[in-house]
């Protein structure tokens, strides 16, 4: 399965493709968790995301399948309880990796994150953010195999929990 594997920043021609595939996996991991309101705000986000030099949206593919995806961008500030901690440096934000179910534990999340990983390091970042949730399946053990490191996990419906790591870690 791994050797057939490419991964690749996602071209324009590839984008309504990779965007479905997102699109499918965001539903099956968060149901009706997230309002149709909240999805249009992040579609549009996808959309303004892939205008930014500094953001980068990789595609795994086996053949025309398009089995995996990962995104990396500028943390953003939108986060009340990291704006002191953010405010100085360059920090990038991992998200949207995702794997078809059917192939994950195959090393396929591993290859997305190390892609990801080396466009941080081109660009710069001193710093990888990212924020999981505990009803993603496998999401917190995955990131800290990665060396990310919660920092901490804000309770409620979502019950986030914030992770970094160093990009030359």
């Amino acid at each position: 399965m791994i050797s057939s594997l490419q991964i690749l920043p996602c071209l324009p021609l590839e984008h309504s493709e990779a965007e479905q595939f997102l699109w499918e996996q965001f539903r099956l991991h968060y149901g009706t968790k997230v309002s149709s309101q909240r999805l249009m705000e992040l579609q549009e986000r996808f959309k303004k995301e892939r205008l930014d030099p500094l953001y980068s949206f990789f595609i795994a593919s086996r053949g025309e399948e398009i089995v995996g995806c990962i995104a990396l961008s500028p943390y953003d500030q939108r986060i009340p309880s990291l704006r002191l901690r953010y405010a100085e440096g360059f920090v990038g934000e991992i998200g949207r990796c995702y794997v078809k179910e059917s192939l994950q534990r195959q090393g396929i999340g591993s290859f997305l994150f190390k892609q990801a990983l080396q466009r941080a390091q081109e660009i710069g970042y001193e710093t990888l953010y990212l924020h999981t949730h505990p009803f993603l399946s496998g999401g917190f053990d995955f990131w800290k195999k990665r060396g990310f490191q919660a920092l901490f996990k804000e309770e409620g419906e979502w019950q986030t929990i914030h992770m970094e790591r160093g990009v030359e870690d």
